[in-house]
């Protein structure tokens, strides 16, 4: 008869040999991955120039189909810089964020983390806590990022304006890309308590800010990510968050904007501080 401590030693055996098995995966490169995550952005800088490969520009129907697959190469002026504004998109005790980097002459750059689907798989926020999907660093232009959320999706969507000034947008930018040369060829996991979309926004604002966000249980239940940004004066608003959330609201002015070329400057004609 096999003894209780040998069976409880073998038990345990198996499952730390179960563990070090999992936590020594590494993320895939090569995936059947869908079109939204098939191609991957890269960037290079020359002074003030920032050169952009693969700005995803796609179309969708209403079900979130792609409908039209677009990429584009863009040289973007670092001098250019007016602003950062973080996207908010609550959907109950989740959320998404993003932020969308604004240059002279109305040039919107976005910048979405993601976990990173297979074509076989559904985001699942347990899942997510395990070694599952990859880390996406996302780098659209609005008339995709932000349509695709409040038009296609129907998600309520916030444009908050933040307090970064230019200087310090410009690092947060070069920051955050410098993370995605980085994935492409040395890819990370995503994970839903401590490298999601919210938490991982705020750990690149660590790295080029004095002032540091401390870490929240809101970064990880996100739908309370907004209140993180406020508390730490990073909205440039001298409303209740609230109020906030009403103002910057721009879900029904992306709604009646439709696909235009102007759009970006359509969803801000009624932001007011």
């Amino acid at each position: 008869m096999i003894n209780k401590k040998w069976l409880t030693f073998l038990f345990l055996a198996t499952i730390l040999c179960c563990l070090i098995w999992h936590f020594n995966q590494k993320p895939p490169l090569i995936d059947d991955w869908p079109s939204e995550y098939l191609v991957t952005t890269s960037s290079t800088v020359d002074g003030d120039l920032l050169m952009v490969k693969n700005v995803r520009n796609f179309r969708y129907d209403q079900e979130g189909i792609v409908t039209s697959i677009n990429y584009y190469d863009k040289t973007y002026n670092l001098s250019d810089l007016v602003k950062v504004w973080y996207i908010y998109e609550p959907f109950g005790y989740a959320a998404h964020s993003l932020l969308s980097f604004e240059f002279k002459n109305n040039i919107f750059l976005t910048i979405s983390i993601e976990a990173k689907t297979n074509k076989k798989q559904t985001y699942n926020a347990f899942a997510g806590v395990f070694r599952t999907y990859p880390l996406m660093y996302v780098v659209a232009d609005e008339n995709d990022a932000i349509i695709l959320r409040a038009n296609v999706r129907k998600n309520q969507v916030i444009l908050y304006p933040t307090t970064f000034s230019p200087e310090n947008t410009r690092d947060l930018l070069l920051e955050m890309l410098g993370e995605v040369n980085r994935l492409n060829d040395n890819p990370k996991w995503y994970n839903t308590i401590t490298a999601n979309c919210t938490s991982l926004i705020v750990d690149h604002i660590n790295k080029v800010s004095s002032s540091k966000i401390p870490y929240s249980w809101k970064l990880v239940f996100a739908g309370y990510a907004d209140e993180v940004f406020y508390d730490a004066g990073l909205l440039d608003t001298n409303l209740s968050l609230e109020e906030a959330k009403k103002q910057y609201n721009v879900t029904e002015l992306s709604k009646n904007a439709g696909d235009v070329s102007d759009y970006s400057i359509l969803i801000r004609k009624n932001i007011q501080k």
